[in-house]
Parts: structure tokens; sequence; C-alpha cells
């Protein structure tokens, strides 16, 4: 266990180079009970971000616009991985800052190539979201509305 989160971590850390690559579908559907980390109340998208990720911080306007003007009640939390969560909390004012300075949650979460976001909603993961987006584009806000049955 603790050899394959060493090699989850490495992978996160080499990452970067395999997220520049958006993926053609716009998100995966999944279902499955979210890491407790990340079991809130109601709707919930998770980033998980690092500062020294270009695709990451890429997306940074995008997901901070999100986070102040949400679809319904989503709220946005980011989870800084390998890193101290000061540079999330800048980029990020009044968002929900999840540090995990070793990867844990990010390796529970399968999120070994960043950005990665999951769409949780009571407790279970429902949408995974591979690769760098534009959050506050209609396309992302349009998906994240459907995905949560907002009209």
């Amino acid at each position: 266990m603790k050899r394959r989160l060493v090699l989850l971590l490495a992978a996160t850390l080499l990452a970067c180079e395999s997220c520049k690559a958006e993926g053609t579908e716009p998100f995966v559907r999944v279902r499955g009970e979210a890491p407790a980390a990340l079991q809130q109340d109601g709707a919930v998208l998770v980033s998980f971000w690092g500062s020294w990720c270009p695709p990451c911080v890429e997306e940074t306007e995008g997901l901070a616009a999100l986070a102040a003007d949400p679809p319904g009640d989503l709220r946005v939390i980011v989870v800084a991985v390998n890193e101290e969560a000061d540079a999330a909390r800048r980029a990020f004012p009044g968002v929900q800052v999840i540090p995990d300075p070793r990867g844990t949650l990010a390796g529970e979460s399968r999120a070994d190539q960043l950005p990665v976001a999951l769409l949780v909603h009571g407790g279970e993961t429902i949408a995974r979201f591979d690769g760098k987006r534009d959050w506050n584009g209609a396309a992302a806000r349009s998906t994240l509305e459907r995905l949560l049955g907002i009209e």
C-alpha cells in the first residue's frame, strides 16, 4: 500500500506533462462513494490543483469565477496537492482549500494527473473531469447544470 501511494505520488508530480491535452469528452460519469474528506452537504466541485502545474494555473481564473457565481447551490473546494495550501488560498480567496501536502487525498481520489475535478453530490462522486477546463465558460456551466438537474 505504501509503495503504491509513493508511486501514485510520483505519477502526480510528473502528471503535468500528460494533463496538457484536454479530453474530447467533457466529463466521465462515475458512481461511487467520495473519500470522507470530500463528503459535504449539497453539491461540490472538488478541484485537485497545484501551483506547480501549468494547466492548473491556467484554469485558476475561470475556477475562481465559477466559485464566486456558481450554478444553483454548487460549492467549489480546492485541494492543494503536494504543496502548502497558502498558494491555493491566494489564488482562490474565499474558497475552501483542503491542504494535501503529501498527495494522500489525491491518491484516494485517483487524481493522478492534474488538473482533475470531481463533482460530488450527497457524498457520492457523480462525475470526473480530467484536464484543463474553462470553468466559467458556457460549456462547463451547462454541463454542471445538466449533471445537477438545474433547468
